[in-house]
């Protein structure tokens, strides 16, 4: 005679979650603790170059201007919502806009004492005004030199004082 052993998927789950925290409590029983100080010989720590390249980094601000727009509006007649809603909804609700200004924020890296400095394509793209913000506070205008979209980097131009 023959006995089936049928298995839940939640008998399953819960052998999975039993092991798991013995295998820890092992691991940890096992595993001498040590103190901070001999962790950080252990673990690399960026901090010290993230210090030394930090005047090298700059924030992007960018300014496009959007010209005037009408909505598009679908053929009169087949518009659930001009059917429902009456035949001036879209001059109500989707009418012309005004110009506007998209802005933009990056981030990017001075490569070069002269003045370049590499951020991504996307943050300039299509930018009319670009302004770029070093961590003491200074500001300066830059120019797109260069761009690849492909890798979505671009080269960026300042002039720099001095």
């Amino acid at each position: 005679m023959r006995t089936e052993v049928r298995v839940r998927p939640w008998h399953l789950a819960l052998i999975s979650l039993t092991g798991g925290a013995v295998g820890a409590l092992v691991f940890a029983a096992l595993t001498p603790a040590r103190t901070e100080s001999e962790m950080d010989g252990l673990i690399p720590s960026f901090a010290g170059l993230a210090q030394q390249v930090m005047p090298a980094v700059v924030n992007i601000n960018t300014t496009k201007n959007i010209p005037a727009r009408t909505a598009r509006r679908p053929p009169h007649g087949q518009d659930p919502f001009e059917q429902f809603f009456g035949d001036d909804f879209w001059d109500r609700f989707g009418g012309t806009r005004g110009p506007s200004k998209q802005r933009s924020l990056g981030s990017g890296f001075v490569i070069d004492d002269g003045g370049y400095i590499v951020t991504n394509r996307h943050v300039v793209e299509g930018a009319d005004d670009i302004d770029v913000q070093f961590a003491t506070g200074k500001q300066f205008k830059a120019k797109l030199v260069g761009e690849d979209a492909k890798t979505d980097v671009a080269l960026l131009k300042i002039k720099p004082e001095g």
